[in-house]
């Protein structure tokens, strides 16, 4: 699935979530029973998340995003086996790893850094 959208309320975004939690891998297998999101414009908009899973991408031990799965339709809190989560956990490890290494990456870090401190 694609997200079309630049920019969602804060409030409503899962990834608010995962950035502010001290856990590695954040799974919501069925958002419409969490009432923390039951005024999402994700889950109640035209989009219908109903299933996020992600880890956080953290440069210079902040995070300043996600690496994040979504889909419409909820799914079992199996549905992700043991050996698909550690990928998925390498994944944002690796990504994390490359932005904080790149001399490129590092230029955009800075850029969106200085956004937030902006807002």
């Amino acid at each position: 699935m694609g997200i079309n959208e630049k920019s969602f309320p804060r409030n409503d975004a899962f990834d608010s979530f995962t950035i502010i939690s001290d856990d590695d891998f954040i799974l919501l297998p069925d958002i419409s029973q969490d009432y923390r999101f039951s005024t999402s414009i994700l889950l109640n908009g035209p989009m219908k998340i109903n299933f996020y899973a992600a880890v956080p991408i953290t440069v210079s031990e902040v995070k300043i995003g996600t690496l994040f799965i979504m889909d419409h339709v909820s799914h079992a809190t199996d549905s992700i086996s043991f050996e698909q989560k550690s990928l998925f956990k390498q994944l944002g490890q690796l990504l994390s790893h490359y932005l904080s290494t790149s001399p490129t990456s590092l230029d955009g870090f800075a850029f969106t850094n200085n956004l937030f401190q902006e807002i």
